[in-house]
């Protein structure tokens, strides 16, 4: 169990027994894929350690409660065991699921970095499990990650934005990192992690709508905050505020094209054309 996962809420489908219930009262953390970690250096041990600081002071200073991530919940792996047991496409680099993330050690220790501040990112939202009991078996799939939301046919809605806000969020927490022990990266490799976007088209229409086509003050906390408590209070805002955009971010996914399309919607041919000279 995950007894500091504060931001947890499942939910239970049709009757379900109280030892169900019980069960799944906190978070379970559950390594599926039946591998290790290898062995990490000094410079992987230290660094993960630092960023779980550093993410923990970020939520103290915005009066959110911490997290406590065990290094347990971290898995680095070589890249084919990682393209062999967890990807699910070949661009994956990283993955969070029931608890644990799953990161390819990368020579490039600016993405390396910033593949592990993603995830790290993904475990630290909000996280809902949808229960369903028949008999003895019991029936678990993810209801909500963040923004990332079940909804009709299984299908997630929000699944964009999701991915937009971790990417955000991460560099929040890589600015404060650099800031709070300056020499851990290079200069070259600080920027380089800075700078590096594993979904730039999605964080290029998140800013445009945060920050050019509303009153930024009104909606960057709501933003973040809905993605650690899982409420609607950011999409409640973006419906009264922008209306295109909350109809069309629902299904905007995780592929460029789904970005594309969400920015003619909102924006015409002007905002299209915008993202799309955002360089990848």
């Amino acid at each position: 169990m995950w007894k500091e996962k504060w931001n947890y809420s499942p939910v239970f489908v049709g009757d379900v027994s109280e030892q169900t219930k019980n069960d799944f009262s906190l978070p379970v953390i559950k390594e599926l894929y039946n591998i290790s970690s290898l062995p990490l250096n000094d410079a992987e041990s230290g660094l993960i350690s630092k960023i779980l600081k550093v993410s923990n002071e970020l939520f103290k200073i915005n009066d959110i409660m911490p997290i406590n991530i065990c290094r347990e919940q971290v898995r680095i792996l070589h890249q084919s065991e990682f393209q062999e047991k967890v990807a699910t496409k070949n661009t994956d680099q990283g993955k969070c699921l029931n608890g644990y993330i799953y990161v390819c050690r990368n020579n490039d220790i600016s993405i390396f970095v910033s593949d592990l501040v993603h995830e790290l990112s993904h475990l630290l939202s909000f996280y809902s499990l949808e229960i369903e009991e028949s008999g003895k078996k019991r029936y678990i799939n993810l209801k909500q990650s963040g923004y990332s939301i079940k909804g009709e046919g299984n299908i997630y809605n929000y699944d964009g934005l999701n991915e937009a806000v971790t990417e955000l969020w991460s560099k929040i927490i890589l600015q404060q990192l650099f800031n709070k022990y300056p020499t851990i990266l290079g200069d070259e490799e600080k920027d380089k992690a800075l700078n590096y976007y594993a979904y730039p088209y999605h964080v290029a229409l998140v800013e445009e709508i945060i920050f050019n086509l509303t009153d930024k003050n009104s909606l960057i906390w709501p933003l973040f905050k809905s993605y650690f408590d899982g409420s609607a209070d950011f999409l409640r805002l973006l419906e009264e505020k922008l209306p295109k955009a909350f109809i069309a971010l629902k299904g905007m996914n995780n592929d460029p094209q789904s970005v594309f399309e969400t920015a003619y919607n909102i924006g015409g041919k002007r905002l299209l054309q915008k993202i799309k000279s955002i360089k990848p």
